[in-house]
């Protein structure tokens, strides 16, 4: 499941990286932003749903042919994250 935003009538993406066996860097976008991320069972750890609870937002523009004041949006990427209470937070 993901969100989808829309900025300018624009849809957000969310980018991914991945590093190829060559140790390049090769970089997609998905379509909208996703609700959470299941982390499995590993090391003596229990397995979790972890739920974003934040997003950091990147819009991208750039400027108006003969205009130093108007900007087009071009691009909208949504980084999700979360972030949890600790100990010294409650």
């Amino acid at each position: 499941m993901s969100y989808r935003l829309y900025l300018d009538n624009l849809p957000s993406a969310t980018k991914v990286s991945r590093t190829m066996s060559n140790n390049e860097v090769h970089t997609t976008y998905n379509m909208g932003i996703p609700v959470g991320v299941y982390m499995p069972a590993a090391a003596g750890m229990e397995e979790k749903l972890l739920l974003y609870n934040h997003w950091n937002i990147l819009v991208k523009y750039q400027p108006v042919a003969e205009s130093n004041k108007e900007f087009h949006i071009v691009g909208f990427e949504v980084e999700p994250r979360s972030y949890g209470i600790t100990k010294d937070q409650s």
